[in-house]
């Protein structure tokens, strides 16, 4: 399998980490991936429902940005170029968090030799990245998350700090949730799934983690077509450290890459005839089928995957599920010929 280069300048922590984070990660995976889990009673649709971490992503920006706010041009590049992680200003004054802050031994041993008056600068960045991830944890809020539930999502977030950077992220207006919210909602629906219970324990490892990081790349307020294959090349590299069985790990990738196939199998095209755009023929949809039944490997359980997780993902855009009974119909289709493809090739 071929990973696309990333197209964001990003540093992923990559080094394998100690066999407890690891341990305790799954653990927390464990604890939430039956319907009966304290996960799974969550009151995720409830409209005043969020996440309170200890150091919250607003605070951390606004931190950051203090720092930076009077550094000239070129010098605030090489800054992150070097941390792996951007704050940008949008045309309607919001200033968005690109990338992921990850905690390094130090970045001095990177650091350009003409550079060193910003050495300063870096170690108080360094200071803040590491409140932001290392030091950082999810908190009970006294109403809809206990200390039990709190402590695992802090363990699942030692292992992955760069879910934190999603914590609270807004989304596109045709969203009801934040990018965390949405990513829970998810893997509720994951795990609620009729299937779910069939799947070895890989299976759902493979399915969890990708509706953890299914949305890992996403631009915040923004239509971003291109975050299903960013956040499958970013979340490859950041699982790295976990070092998964390269099955397993590419198993992950290709989830993520394609949980938007119903979008890709269902979206306008331009009519060469008429100029205008509309929907995909059935000619032409079977022909996006078949390539997604390719890139899966014609491989009906990572195939069934990919339907749950597609499914699950619709089920989590509106608060009142509308946005999944208006596409209910078309991934149904999609599945049905997804399913006949792979009965056809695997006689």
């Amino acid at each position: 399998m071929i990973i696309n280069k990333q197209t964001t300048k990003t540093i992923t922590d990559v080094r394998s980490f100690e066999e407890k984070k690891k341990t305790s990660f799954f653990r927390a995976l464990d604890a939430i991936s039956f319907k009966s889990s304290e996960f799974c009673h969550l009151n995720l649709k409830h409209p005043d429902f969020k996440l309170t971490i200890k150091y919250p992503r607003n605070n951390f920006i606004n931190d950051i940005q203090q720092i930076i706010e009077n550094i000239d041009k070129n010098d605030s590049e090489k800054i992150w170029d070097l941390v792996g992680f951007q704050l940008k200003r949008r045309d309607s004054g919001e200033i968005v968090l690109y990338g992921y802050p990850v905690c390094i031994d130090s970045y001095e041993s990177v650091f350009e030799k003409n550079s060193t008056h910003l050495m300063p600068i870096i170690e108080k960045i360094e200071s803040i990245v590491k409140k932001f991830t290392v030091e950082n944890r999810v908190l009970s809020d006294g109403k809809f998350v206990s200390d039990s539930m709190a402590d695992v999502f802090t363990d699942m977030f030692n292992a992955l700090p760069e879910f934190y950077s999603v914590v609270g992220k807004k989304q596109h207006k045709t969203h009801s949730y934040t990018v965390d919210i949405h990513t829970f909602n998810v893997i509720r629906e994951c795990i609620q799934d009729s299937f779910f219970e069939k799947l070895n324990v890989q299976q759902k490892y493979e399915l969890l983690i990708s509706a953890l990081l299914h949305d890992i790349s996403k631009e915040e307020y923004s239509i971003d077509k291109a975050h299903p294959t960013n956040s499958a090349n970013d979340a490859y590299c950041i699982l790295k450290k976990f070092n998964l069985p390269e099955t397993m790990h590419s198993r992950i990738y290709l989830l993520i890459k394609n949980h938007d196939m119903l979008e890709q199998c269902n979206k306008q095209v331009l009519d060469a005839l008429t100029g205008e755009k509309r929907p995909v023929s059935d000619i032409e949809q079977n022909k996006i089928v078949m390539q997604y039944a390719d890139e899966l490997g014609f491989d009906n359980n990572i195939i069934k995957l990919a339907c749950i997780l597609t499914g699950a993902d619709l089920k989590s855009v509106k608060r009142d599920g509308s946005f999944f009974l208006k596409y209910r119909d078309a991934l149904c289709i999609v599945s049905k010929k997804l399913d006949t493809i792979v009965q056809r090739y695997t006689k």
